[in-house]
Parts: C-alpha cells; sequence; structure tokens
C-alpha cells in the first residue's frame, strides 16, 4: 500500500512539473522550474567551467549551467589561460557529451541540461573541425557573404558534437595594432567589425547555437596593451566600441555576451552597474545572459583590489548585472559560494540572472532534446571537405597585395609562371600556423606543401632559416644545455628587495627565464616589494667560448667565480646585458644570480647567444639554391597573440638580413606575411619585389597561396587596419575625429604607410559616376545614385568598393572619414557592372552618441573607392535638411 502511494505521490508531483511541458509558453515554464529551485541549484546555474566531468572533484549534485569538454585550467583562480585536448574524434565527443549530458537529465532532481560551450573563433578548437582563416583574414576579405557562409560552417559542426554555445566572435577594435590579440577582432573600423559581427553571429544563432560576442568592453588600453585600464565617456564608447554590440544584440539576436577583464571607467568590466545592468540590460534591452572571461571575477580582489574577498567579488559582478561565472576549475565554486547567498544581493537579483539562463536553455530545445545523434563517420568527413573547400575560399579572398613591382619586361612580378624555380624560406612556410584559438584543421596544408604540389618538388627548393652570425638570437639558458652537466639552480626568494633575512621559499629551477605580472613568484612573496638569488655549480663538458647575459627590468646582477661580471643593480628600466665566458672542459664554475622587484612587473632571464661557429654547409645550400631559383618567397612571422602584445613592430634581425641579402644578390624576394597584425617595413620594404598579407590562412592556406602566386586568383582582401610607418605613430586609425591643428610631426608624417582599405589587384578597376539624383535630403529619405564600375585589367578579379562619408558641417564633431558600407563585386576582364538606382538610406549616415542620441553630418561629400585613400568618385556636395 505505502509503494502504490509513493508511486501515486510521485507520478502526481511530476505531472504538476509545468516546465517540463513544451506546449506552455517559455516564460511560464521559466517561472515554474524557478519556482521549484533551491538556493544552491539557482547559484550551480550561474556557473561554468572546462571540464572533462571529473566527479571525484565536483559531483555536480546540484546541476551546473554549461562545460567545456576537453578543456582545463589552472586550479589558481589568478590564472585567466586554457588549455584545449585535441586529441578526441568527434564520435568520442558525441559519445561523452550524451554520457554527461543523461547525468544531468536523468540523475539531478530537476533535471536540468547544461549547455556544451567552445571557442569559435575561426572553426571550433577540435580536433576533427575545420580550421577556418582567422578572423582578421576574414575581415580583410570585406566580404560579409564569405563571413556568413563560414558562419553557417563553424554552426554545422556545432551542432554536429552538442556545442550550443560558442565564445565568439571578438567584436573589439583593433585601434592600436601593438595588441596581441588584433588577429582575433575584424579590425579598426567599427561598421566593418559591425558587418562581419552579424554575418558571423545571425546563421550561429538561427541554428540554435548562442552566440557571445566579446569583449564588453574595450579591451586595448594604452601602449596597445591587452585588459589595460579605460577610460573613455559615454559618448566616445557609442560612437565606436559600442557599435558593433548594440548591432549583435538588436540585429543579430546573439543571446550572450562576456564581459572583459579590464576596468571601466573605474569599475571592473564584470561588475560594472552602468555597463552591464544601465546600458545593456536597461538602456538596449538585452535579453539574453552575461557571462565572465575566464576567472575575471576574482579579478576584482587580486587585480583591480576592489573586493576584499571572492565572494566580495562575485556578489559585486552579480550585483553589477553580470549573470555567469566563468571559472577555470569547478572546485572555485566554493570561493564565490557565499557571494551568491549573500545578504548584501539585491533583491530578486539571483532569481532574474538563473531566469535568463533557464530561459536560453528552453529557447535551445535543450529540455526536449537533450541527446546528440550518432552521425557516421562519412557524413563527418563530408562535412569536413565542405569546410575545407571553403577554408581555401576564404583564404584566397583574404591576401592582401601590398607591393607588386615591374620588372625590366614591363610586367609585374606577380603572378608567377607554372616553370618558375622557387627558393622558399622561413619556418612558418613549413610549419603551419593557424593563429590564435585554433584546432588542428582537417586536412591541415603548409605553405610548403601547396606550393609544392602546384609548382611540382623539382621547382620548389625550401630552406629554414639558420641561426644568422648578424643575428645574435638569445637563447634562454637550461642547464641541461650541451655546454655543461645536467644540473640545476637553486633558487630562493626574500619578502624584501635587499636579500636580507632568512628566504620565505627555497626551491630548484632549470632555468632563469621569470615574467611576474598578475603574480609574484610565490604567494609568500607577493608581486612586489621581493628579492631572489640563484646559485649552481657548473661543470663545461668542452673547451669554448660562450656569451651570457642577463635582461629584465632592472635589478639584477651575476657573479661567476664570486666576481661581479654584469651589475645593474640601480632600478632604472628594462636592460640587456652579456660577457663573454671561456669554458673549460671539467673545470667547475661557480654562478650566482641576484634580483630584486620593489615595485611589480618583475621580469629576469639568463641568456646566452647561440653564434654558431659556422654556418658554411648552410650557406653552401643557400647558393646553389638561389643560383637554381628565379625568386625567393620568404614568409616571416612574428610572435603576437592573447597576453604577447608587442612594444615593437620590427621583425626579428634575421629576417631584415636576409631579405637585404637576397636582393643583394640580385633575386626578387616576394614577401609573405604570417600573421594577423601590422609589422613595420621601411627598413627592408624596398629590398623587395611584392609584399603580401597571408594572415593565418586556415588549413588550405597552402592552396590558396599557390592559386593566388599562379594568377588562378587575383587577390582581392583590402587591409582591415592602417600599417604605421613606425611605432611612434600608434595609435593610428583612419577613423578619428579632427584634431585642434595638423596631425603631422615635425620631423615625419602623420600619414600610415599602407592606409585601411587599402590592397591591390593583378588587374584594374575604373570607376564612373553616372547620376546623383538630387543633393537635399532629410534623415528619412533614401539616397539614389547610379555608378559602374569596369575591369579594365588583363586579369578576372574581385573589387572590394568602399563607400565613405566625408563630413562638411555637422552640429558637433564626426570622424573626418567614415565608411558606411562595403560592396565585393567579381568582374571578368574587360566587363563593365552598372549599378542603376542605388540606394543608400540617409540615416546609414547616423552615428550613435548616446542610448538614444546621434549624430550626423548636415553637409558632406559621398566617397565612393578603392581604400579610405583611394577614392575614385566623389559626390556633389550633399545637404541634410533639419
Amino acid at each position: 500500500m505505502k509503494q502504490l502511494v509513493l508511486f501515486l505521490f510521485i507520478g502526481s508531483s511530476l505531472l504538476a512539473q509545468s516546465y517540463k511541458d513544451p506546449k506552455l509558453p517559455i516564460e511560464a515554464r521559466v517561472q515554474d522550474l524557478l519556482s521549484r529551485m533551491t538556493p544552491a541549484e539557482k547559484a550551480w546555474q550561474l556557473f561554468m567551467v572546462p571540464s572533462d566531468f571529473d566527479t571525484s572533484k565536483c559531483r555536480f549534485p546540484d546541476g551546473i549551467f554549461g562545460i567545456q569538454l576537453f578543456a582545463n585550467g589552472q586550479q589558481d583562480p589568478t590564472k585567466q589561460l586554457l588549455n584545449y585536448s585535441q586529441g578526441q574524434g568527434n564520435l568520442e565527443l558525441i559519445a561523452k557529451a550524451n554520457s554527461i549530458q543523461r547525468y544531468f537529465v536523468e540523475h539531478t532532481r530537476l533535471g536540468i541540461p547544461l549547455i556544451f560551450f567552445d571557442e569559435g573563433l575561426h572553426g571550433l578548437v577540435r580536433a576533427e573541425a575545420t580550421s577556418l582563416p582567422q578572423a582578421i583574414a576574414i575581415a580583410a576579405t570585406f566580404d560579409p557573404k564569405l563571413m556568413e557562409l563560414a558562419a553557417i560552417q563553424i554552426a554545422k559542426e556545432a551542432r554536429l558534437i552538442g556545442i550550443r554555445q560558442v565564445l565568439s566572435p571578438v567584436l573589439n577594435l583593433a585601434t592600436d595594432v601593438r595588441w596581441g590579440r588584433t588577429e582575433e577582432t575584424f579590425g579598426e573600423d567599427p561598421y566593418l567589425a559591425t558587418q562581419m559581427g552579424l554575418a558571423f553571429i545571425r546563421p550561429l544563432e538561427r541554428a540554435g547555437v548562442v552566440c557571445t560576442p566579446k569583449h564588453f568592453i574595450v579591451n586595448v588600453g594604452d601602449g596597445g596593451r591587452d585588459s589595460y585600464p579605460i577610460g573613455l565617456s559615454s559618448r566616445a564608447l557609442y560612437m565606436s566600441h559600442f557599435r558593433p554590440f548594440l548591432s549583435a544584440f538588436s540585429e543579430g539576436k546573439a543571446r550572450s555576451v562576456m564581459s572583459a577583464y579590464n576596468s571601466l571607467n573605474g569599475s571592473a568590466c564584470s561588475s560594472s552597474e552602468w555597463l552591464l545592468q544601465q546600458t545593456l540590460k536597461a538602456d538596449w534591452g538585452f535579453k539574453g545572459f552575461v557571462i565572465s572571461d575566464a576567472n575575471a571575477v576574482g579579478g576584482e580582489l587580486v587585480l583591480h583590489q576592489t573586493a576584499a574577498t571572492y565572494a566580495n567579488s562575485g556578489q559585486h559582478a552579480l550585483n553589477g548585472g553580470l549573470d555567469v561565472i566563468f571559472q577555470t576549475d569547478c572546485q572555485h565554486f566554493s570561493l564565490f559560494e557565499a557571494g551568491y547567498f549573500s545578504e548584501q544581493l539585491k533583491k530578486n537579483q539571483l532569481d532574474s540572472a538563473v531566469a535568463r539562463v533557464l530561459r536560453v536553455k528552453f529557447e535551445l530545445g535543450l529540455f526536449e532534446n537533450p541527446y546528440l545523434k550518432t552521425p557516421s563517420q562519412k557524413e563527418i568527413q563530408v562535412l569536413l571537405q565542405q569546410g575545407w573547400d571553403l577554408a581555401a575560399q576564404c583564404a584566397e579572398a583574404s591576401f592582401v597585395l601590398l607591393k607588386n613591382d615591374t620588372l625590366q619586361n614591363h610586367n609585374a612580378i606577380l603572378p608567377l609562371s607554372k616553370k618558375t624555380n622557387i627558393l622558399l624560406l622561413g619556418e612558418a612556410a613549413k610549419h603551419t600556423k593557424l593563429g590564435g584559438y585554433s584546432g588542428k584543421g582537417f586536412q591541415t596544408q603548409s605553405f610548403l606543401d601547396g606550393l609544392t604540389a602546384a609548382f611540382g618538388t623539382d621547382q620548389v627548393t625550401y630552406l629554414p632559416i639558420p641561426i644568422q652570425p648578424w643575428a645574435e638570437p638569445k637563447q634562454t639558458l637550461w642547464l641541461n644545455h650541451p655546454f655543461f652537466e645536467a644540473t640545476s639552480f637553486q633558487a630562493t626568494y626574500f619578502n624584501n628587495p635587499n636579500l636580507e633575512g632568512s628566504p620565505l621559499v627555497s626551491r630548484t629551477e632549470n632555468n632563469i627565464n621569470h615574467h611576474w605580472t598578475l603574480y609574484g613568484p610565490d604567494a609568500l612573496t607577493g608581486n612586489s616589494f621581493y628579492s631572489a638569488r640563484w646559485v649552481s655549480t657548473l661543470l663545461p663538458k668542452q673547451d669554448t667560448t660562450i656569451t651570457l647575459g642577463l635582461e629584465g627590468n632592472d635589478g639584477y646582477r651575476l657573479f661567476i667565480n664570486d666576481t661581479c661580471v654584469i651589475n645593474q643593480w640601480q632600478k632604472e628600466s628594462y636592460h640587456s646585458n652579456t660577457v663573454k665566458l671561456q669554458l673549460q672542459k671539467g673545470k667547475a664554475i661557480h654562478f650566482k644570480i641576484e634580483f630584486r622587484e620593489p615595485k611589480a612587473n618583475g621580469r629576469i632571464r639568463l641568456f646566452y647567444l647561440n653564434e654558431a661557429e659556422h654556418q658554411e654547409k648552410y650557406f653552401i645550400q643557400l647558393e646553389k639554391a638561389i643560383a637554381k631559383a628565379n625568386v625567393a618567397v620568404f614568409v616571416i612571422d612574428y610572435p603576437e597573440g592573447e597576453f604577447q602584445d608587442r612594444s615593437s613592430l620590427n621583425l626579428a634581425p634575421d629576417q631584415i638580413a636576409l631579405i637585404k641579402e637576397l636582393n643583394t644578390c640580385g633575386l626578387p624576394v616576394i614577401v609573405v606575411i604570417n600573421g594577423g597584425s601590422a609589422v613595420c617595413m621601411k627598413e627592408w620594404q624596398n629590398a623587395t619585389s611584392a609584399i603580401m598579407y597571408g594572415w593565418y590562412p586556415g588549413e588550405a592556406g597552402g592552396t590558396a597561396l599557390a592559386n593566388v602566386l599562379l594568377g588562378k586568383t587575383s587577390p582581392s582582401g583590402k587591409l582591415p587596419f592602417s600599417i604605421p610607418q613606425h611605432e611612434g605613430q600608434l595609435p593610428l586609425t583612419y577613423w578619428h575625429e579632427p584634431t585642434g591643428r595638423g596631425d603631422d610631426y615635425v620631423n615625419g608624417s602623420g600619414e600610415p604607410l599602407y592606409p585601411f582599405g587599402f590592397g591591390l589587384s593583378y588587374t584594374s578597376f575604373a570607376y564612373n559616376l553616372r547620376e546623383l539624383k538630387q543633393q537635399t535630403y532629410t534623415l528619412q529619405d533614401t539616397l539614389h545614385l547610379s555608378y559602374f564600375i569596369e575591369n579594365t585589367g588583363l586579369y578576372d578579379g574581385a573589387e572590394a568598393i568602399q563607400f565613405y562619408i566625408k563630413p562638411i558641417l555637422s552640429n558637433e564633431t564626426l570622424p573626418v572619414q567614415y565608411l558606411i558600407r562595403t560592396q565585393k563585386e567579381f568582374l571578368k576582364k574587360g566587363e563593365t557592372r552598372l549599378f542603376v538606382d542605388y540606394q543608400i538610406p540617409i540615416s546609414a549616415l547616423e552615428i550613435p552618441t548616446g542610448p538614444n542620441t546621434s549624430a550626423h553630418p548636415t553637409q558632406f561629400y559621398l566617397q565612393i573607392g578603392a581604400s579610405s585613400k583611394d577614392i575614385r568618385l566623389q559626390s556633389p556636395l550633399i545637404t541634410i535638411s533639419e
């Protein structure tokens, strides 16, 4: 009898669970489920982590918002970067996802499904996923339609393995190209970033994959440094940095957004009430959910110093408008747990955040269809082959030709003949660089692979760049180096900058290469007001002479056999010092290095100069290759990426030296830039015959480069950022308001080396304005014009037509020039295309200045051109009447 009563009770209880009825309105289901949840169940719906579902660490009895499979971070909540495993195939991922989802749906009290999330910047960070060209490369196509095709491919691959949220796209503007994350963006221009962002977001959201544009807001600051504090007025934010995000929510219908690490006007972005509650949710009416960047919420405690505890920072974040805390380890939940239930939490704040999350889970249909279908391996292969073909198409359209010299026969160096003998140089030519947040790619192909397949193995000679004598490259000295018998340094750390008292920390280290920024050598020392000493006795294995050096933020000295040979103890700035050291086999040498850091941002490295005694073998190879070659294709690269901002945009000395050396030998040099940001070129530009941005071209980059070099495809990419002549011009964007005086320097120009929107083609295009129907409009009108473009060259090709506004009169300052439309058109050689009654709404000229305000010119010129500087057509003066 008791069993029957229990059965009837359970049955009636389940029938009463309205949230499980798909026929009910979503809002009713949200409120019903919310009413049944315990405080702990609510809190876990506001927590997300990378995890392989290791229940020995966290058993998840109360559910969780979502997890990122086969990814992990360090247990230290101050560490911000994640590691991604790429060893699992799609069938394994699907099985794992179904197993985990089954636990949450069938073995937790309320059966709330979780969301699997992943990075999707230019493809999923997975072993079996298409690696498309990096975001900045697709921006260089100036073709949102192509971006849309890329997003459709990402959506298909995401749905295949159950990814229902991608932490993409990056909608920040690359206003300073020293920023290491420029490659992840769509460039410097608000309009281009907006259109590319919409083209990315719409297909994914339509496919049931939530987009999380990031980082909200402005995570590049002074000096091009990532996550630097930002102080900008509301007007400045609305005019530029807000625009891609505004459109992402209002037009793209993105259902999530990620806050930034940095502070904005005195508040951490993850807890800024003005940014998240007032602007995003109240003024913009955003109905989705806000997540933090990884471990960003605790930044209030460890970085911004505006919270006393992790729980305090969590409570601040929730009150400020954040909904989901993203951490790198499930055990971090305990750090923030008290904040979820704090008495200082605003009334209904927890329920409001949970409702936003549940609403999206219902919209995605996860309650009705939580499990994945298992496809055949053939279906997976077909999808990935489609991705490879698209990756090649995107890469070809992204390449930007900056220079193409005419040779003595009056032909340009590019395109190359199929019979050309190529000397291919550079490590990046052989080892494919895909860019940040990349998977391995389906059939990843290097530039070497692509050129060899296209030109033939007999016509492509590959040589890596050796260690050049003139470059003097620095190599960190590891104590298992062939110079010495294996040993280690005994390291001691003190809680004062004078090496006084007993050390707080003692440990062994195999090298001295430290850069302490967010944290110091140890929790006991902190990240400032400390010192360190390293000692070791080294036994040389050979008779030789080496050059040793110390570099760092000063406050360092090197003792060899108790004699001080490098002394930079006075704390001034960054320095690098070297000393010659003679080694005798078997004769012990006593090393002692001391370092002091009274302020913060400590940096110290012990290095040696890798001076090869003889490079005869390489130079014999190079000489033979030059004699055989018609042209050198030199693939250059440089360090960049997340937390890798650059103070210098110069190439490495060995790369510059080799470009000049090849030019001296009379061999035409084609430089292909394998990177995602700007490089300074003035030092070596004139020693080249052609320069081309190959970006991070994705898994099919080799085929794409070969097709462009051969002329099967004419390059049509355009620069999505301005390239400076030198770093002293930075930050430098074409999109700026008028200055109070001039914009030049007394000892140089304010103009870039290459302007925004620039890019050459193998063919040429002529523009002609046929008709502008009227010259006076209101904001409600539409501008009508007719124009044509003609391919006047010898090759088929595509042109990225750019429409700019040049304000002449306005009631408040506007940019001196700004992009309002792009149009990518393919024309066969000799073809003319006429655009009759081409329409541009006058409202498209408006630039927002506040939540409900905007500015527009009252007199302006419409400019049509091939770049922001190469204007081909300009309308008569146009007036907007009030």
